[in-house]
């Protein structure tokens, strides 16, 4: 599941189209898609919602039309706002997808039909061999802010050069693998020409209950 925070404090949220239907239908007049199943590569009518705007002031809802599964794509704001959504599953591997918010919620998703990736990004982050799948945000510098495990780094991707490490996170267990939690670079300030950069990581529990079945031990609910 993705969520993107938007400029009108409204969430965009979406979510892989192959795990079959949502509990939300489309409304009437949204185009369904047709989209691939997860378990036979098949075609099935998208008339369900695999994608919401949520308003966060008046608490609702709208069920947006996603064409192409975006399981495990990468996502980034443009400077209007757009935001701009790339790779994913399948037949989403090399799409490009663009969703501009509006203060009329009548705003849809678009997705190129003539443009692609050169080549599929499924997991975007995760290269080299490593299960490592970094929290990976570029800061105002033009610089990368990567974040994986505990640890974190600025990363000149035109050199190849880390330029800072940063201190270690306190506690025990991977913030980010296996049990994947969150980061999200909070809004940046124009008091100072947008300088400052934070980064928030939360979520994901101690790392206890994945080694319980090696001990045959289980978690109460």
């Amino acid at each position: 599941m993705h969520m993107a925070l938007t400029h009108l404090n409204t969430v965009v949220l979406y979510d892989q189209t192959s795990s079959g239907r949502s509990a939300y239908h489309l409304p009437r007049g949204l185009p369904c898609p047709s989209v691939s199943t997860d378990a036979d590569d098949s075609k099935e009518s998208g008339c369900w919602a695999h994608s919401m705007d949520y308003d966060v002031a008046t608490n609702t809802i709208r069920p947006l039309s996603i064409r192409t599964d975006t399981w495990c794509s990468s996502g980034s704001f443009l400077s209007d706002g757009t935001l701009e959504q790339t790779g994913g599953y399948k037949q989403g591997a090399r799409r490009i997808r663009y969703f501009r918010p509006c203060a009329d919620r009548n705003c849809v998703w678009n997705e190129s039909s003539s443009t692609f990736l050169a080549e599929g990004r499924w997991y975007a982050t995760n290269q080299g061999g490593n299960n490592l799948y970094p929290f990976v945000h570029l800061s105002s510098d033009g610089n990368l802010f990567i974040f994986a495990n505990r640890d974190s780094i600025l990363f000149d991707y035109r050199r190849g050069t880390v330029l800072r490490t940063f201190p270690r996170l306190p506690g025990d267990g991977s913030r980010n693998y296996p049990s994947t939690g969150s980061s999200v670079m909070l809004p940046l300030e124009h008091s100072d020409n947008f300088q400052r950069v934070e980064v928030m990581v939360c979520g994901v529990p101690p790392p206890v209950p994945s080694r319980q079945p090696l001990t045959a031990t289980s978690t109460k609910a």
